[in-house]
């Protein structure tokens, strides 16, 4: 029997169908927090730090010349099935220099990585290093407030940060121009703020109705993702 990783159990469905989640998300990005209007040239670089199988890399490489980074070559089958060409490198997100030269990417994106990295300072100074003068960090982090009853479901957790936590670091770590907001993972909410009446409502039900089974392996969308906001953050690397 081969045993499960982290990312098999978690990531197991994972797909790259037009309109899904991670294109939105990639599309949010570009357009609100990059600035791209939706025009690419692929001139600029972006590197994926704990990027998993790649699946949002992948998206991404739409827009930018990819870059990836985590503990194993996960992503290395995900691109090679794609025919994408991105440099997939490996590496201790905790305690190792990453392994780039200085100011290398124009945007270095993390999602849902930090808050397994205990050793905080060297992950961000590490993320500083690498970018290019004016370049922009996007950290995605589970919410605290709205996450805290099941944030240690997941073993793998580490540290929770709140809107002010994240704040805090990234000022600590020497980054300009923080932006830091709560988001649903609900991609209808991000253009139209007048919807997200609708997860306000909706988190307001049990926890639950979170999951169609009683062992919560399989989870109502609409539910969870209104109880369980997201913090999204960018910041600039100034010299």
């Amino acid at each position: 029997m081969v045993e499960k990783n982290y990312l098999d159990v978690v990531y197991e469905n994972l797909g790259l169908k037009s309109g899904d989640y991670t294109h939105l998300l990639a599309k949010y990005i570009v357009k609100n927090i990059i600035k791209l209007n939706n025009n690419p040239t692929k001139i600029a670089s972006l590197l994926d730090v704990g990027a998993g199988k790649g699946i949002q890399a992948a998206v991404f490489s739409k827009y930018f010349k990819i870059s990836t980074l985590d503990q194993h070559n996960d992503a290395k089958k995900t691109f090679e099935e794609l025919g994408i060409d991105c440099e997939v490198k490996s590496g201790n997100l905790e305690n190792t220099s990453f392994p780039f030269d200085d100011n290398t990417f124009d945007y270095v994106f993390t999602k849902s990585v930090i808050e397994h990295v205990k050793n905080w300072e060297h992950f961000l100074s590490e993320i500083r290093r690498i970018l290019k003068p004016n370049g922009i960090v996007i950290v995605m982090t589970p919410d605290w407030h709205s996450q805290q009853k099941n944030f240690y479901d997941d073993p793998t957790h580490i540290v929770p940060y709140t809107y002010r936590t994240l704040d805090r670091v990234l000022r600590m770590t020497n980054f300009s121009e923080i932006n830091v907001e709560k988001i649903y993972q609900l991609p209808f909410t991000w253009e139209n703020k007048i919807l997200k009446i609708i997860p306000w409502f909706i988190r307001k039900l049990p926890d639950r109705f979170k999951w169609k089974d009683k062992k919560q392996r399989n989870h109502r969308v609409l539910v969870r993702f209104s109880k369980e906001m997201m913090l999204l953050a960018s910041a600039k690397k100034l010299d």
